[in-house]
């Protein structure tokens, strides 16, 4: 049998030197942050040896194109693991982000190792009870941790010869606690200064009245509401353009259903700059109550309704391509012209 633990085949899961080993985050005395992994020394009692395993953050320059971010309870079922592995190699995910799994810390290496190989993790077990957030990127991929806390994980990304900043979200359902979050990512920003910066996961609050399936024309705001859009003018950050249904959560119930936007990715300017090309999608609910959210980098989306719709649409996407072939290649036509005939006389003349 395998070791599922350190994954040779020479000895029992049970045997592994590594069987209780937890994988944590520590900062450095100058402030970098490394990855690293406590190991229980046997030979002396109460102490403990810490690996450096640092180099494994940075690989080859490879560039990210898609983010997963998806909210799923009872991640312990070996059938919900394997949907979404399924779903993160038929999407072709590079990073992806699993929230409130439930699933306590040894049970967590397990599944890492059996589906996840090949893949750098972190986790925020240091900060809250079976850690809500669990990130997990390719080798291949650039990623440095930067901060991490109980509602909020934050890292820098290598996207297309750029540094950005991912920050992958799930709030506390409190909005005295979701303080804490809005007060830190006030920090963040300053950190962040005008690099790109996209923040995503479960919030936890709506925004407005309208995103809740029981919106009556009422215009009051709550409290949370209230903190929440103070937060956004205060960052200056704002909801990413996306496909699918508007409100991403739901109770799941048939006598009394409700649904509401709890699930979002926000974004500044200058990721809309630098990542103009960015899309979303939050996808249907599938074995969850939260619709996943897949952010992609350079992608078109999928065409879809009858026939006449896909022409239209195509035609449309056209327009722009053939906008910008008439501009290179037509576009000041008199000065063309005209340096064209200054050609032509300079070559008659040069005949004569």
């Amino acid at each position: 049998m395998r070791c599922l633990q350190c994954r040779p085949f020479s000895h029992f899961g049970k045997h592994c030197s590594k069987k209780n080993e937890v994988k944590v985050w520590r900062v450095k005395p100058d402030g970098a942050n490394i990855a690293q992994i406590s190991v229980p020394e046997k030979s002396v009692e109460g102490k403990v040896v810490v690996v450096d395993l640092s180099p494994t953050l940075k690989s080859k320059h490879i560039q990210s194109k898609r983010t997963l971010t998806k909210n799923i309870r009872g991640f312990n079922n070996p059938l919900k693991q394997k949907l979404v592995v399924g779903r993160l190699v038929r999407l072709k995910i590079d990073v992806c982000c699993l929230l409130e799994t439930r699933v306590k810390c040894n049970n967590a290496l397990v599944i890492l190792g059996n589906y996840f190989q090949g893949w750098n993790f972190v986790c925020n077990y240091d900060h809250i009870v079976n850690s809500r957030i669990l990130l997990v990127w390719k080798n291949a991929c650039i990623v440095d941790v930067l901060y991490a806390f109980g509602q909020c994980i934050t890292c820098s990304v290598q996207v297309q010869h750029h540094k950005a900043f991912f920050s992958a979200v799930y709030a506390c359902n409190d909005g005295v606690s979701r303080r804490e979050l809005w007060s830190h990512w006030c920090f963040l920003s300053g950190h962040v200064g005008d690099a790109p910066w996209l923040l995503g996961g479960n919030f936890n609050v709506k925004i407005s009245p309208e995103e809740s399936s029981f919106f009556n024309n009422s215009q009051y705001f709550t409290v949370d509401m209230k903190d929440f859009q103070a937060l956004v003018r205060e960052i200056e950050i704002f909801d990413h353009a996306y496909f699918g249904p508007i409100f991403t959560w739901s109770n799941n119930q048939l006598d009394r259903p409700i649904a509401t936007k709890l699930d979002r990715v926000l974004v500044n300017a200058a990721w809309l700059r630098f990542l103009s090309h960015s899309w979303v999608e939050f996808a249907t609910l599938g074995f969850s109550n939260h619709c996943p959210s897949i952010v992609w980098l350079e992608r078109l989306p999928t065409v879809v309704g009858d026939t006449m719709l896909k022409l239209f649409t195509k035609l449309k996407r056209l327009k722009s391509v053939l906008k910008m072939l008439n501009t290179k290649a037509f576009g000041n036509i008199s000065a063309q012209v005209k340096a064209k005939a200054e050609e032509l006389e300079s070559l008659q003349l040069a005949l004569l």
